[in-house]
């Protein structure tokens, strides 16, 4: 059995079709759930809303070129008069005056965000091994800062002191203090600044 057609061309000239063969042969469909006439009235119906969608998109496609064509005619008479305007004067203040500036606005570069996952897998006799991961986001890390402080459990413990520095994320200090209890952190640095510490691991010489 022949499948109902689903392209509207196909299915108008069925319709077409079956309003010319109720129409001719009236004694073979007798009462039909719709005459020839509704058939057809429908058929030119959708001819015509057909027809007047054609013209709407072609009138739609043709006023975007219009759009796009009066847009690329203010841009060249734009552009000639940002030449005009370079040529006349290199005055900042006098080019603000229509618009327009020789400078290009800077994007600021943010500092580094915090490093993650620091980490000492290996230490003794005064070395230590320690690796991290850079930040998940922030500004491009130019380097490292390694941080190092003693931990004292009869008395305070001293400040934050700068133990090295490392373009990558390890480093392997050495000539660090023994039989004491030792923290360390990094911090992240670029010209913008400094990002928040890391965590911090603790270790015994």
């Amino acid at each position: 059995m022949p499948t109902f057609p689903t392209k509207p061309a196909d299915v108008l000239t069925l319709v077409k079709t079956m309003a010319t063969g109720l129409s001719v042969h009236p004694e073979i469909f007798p009462n039909p759930p719709y005459s020839p006439d509704d058939l057809n009235t429908e058929a030119e119906n959708y001819r015509a809303k057909h027809e007047a969608n054609i013209e709407a998109q072609a009138h739609a496609e043709e006023t975007r070129e219009a759009e796009k064509a009066a847009l690329e005619r203010m841009k060249t008479k734009a552009k000639a008069v940002v030449a005009f305007a370079i040529h006349t004067t290199h005055e900042e203040r006098e080019l603000n005056l229509v618009g327009w500036s020789n400078r290009s606005t800077p994007t600021p570069t943010p500092p580094p965000e915090q490093p993650v996952s620091l980490q000492s897998p290996r230490y003794g006799d005064g070395t230590v091994y320690l690796s991290w991961s850079a930040p998940n986001g922030g500004g491009k890390v130019q380097a490292y800062r390694i941080q190092r402080r003693e931990i004292h459990t009869d008395g305070p413990d001293t400040d934050w002191v700068d133990s090295g520095m490392s373009v990558i994320a390890e480093a392997t200090l050495t000539n660090q203090p023994k039989s004491l209890m030792l923290e360390y952190r990094v911090i992240a640095v670029n010209l913008a600044g400094e990002s928040d510490p890391s965590n911090v691991v603790s270790l015994t010489m």
